[in-house]
């Protein structure tokens, strides 16, 4: 009994994955089940090109501000620019440990 036990694990665990392997792996199968969801999840590469220089990141950021503003009904023109003042050096805090040679490692 003992023997045949052994020949029905080997079994299992030798067709199982092929039988995986040949049904999944199958070109017949891929296209029935896998092609007409490939576009929903990855768009084609000319629908979505992402910037690549740092004048078309800001160009994309501009569009995005102005998009927003429109939704919300302001003009893009007329919204305020909101830039962040600069610091003073007086309420910068100043750190012995990291100037000059002195090193915390």
């Amino acid at each position: 009994m003992g023997a045949n036990l052994e020949v029905f694990k080997f079994a299992t665990y030798l067709f199982i994955p092929l039988f995986a392997m040949l049904h999944f792996g199958d070109p017949n199968w891929y296209e029935n089940h896998v092609q007409p969801f490939k576009d929903r999840f990855h768009p084609r590469e000319d629908t979505n090109k992402p910037p690549h220089t740092a004048s078309e990141v800001q160009a994309e950021l501009q569009r995005y501000k102005d998009e927003r503003l429109a939704k919300a009904g302001i003009k893009p023109e007329s919204a305020p620019n909101r830039v962040l003042p600069a610091v003073p050096d007086e309420r910068r805090p100043q750190f012995s440990w990291a100037q000059g040679d002195q090193r915390l490692v």
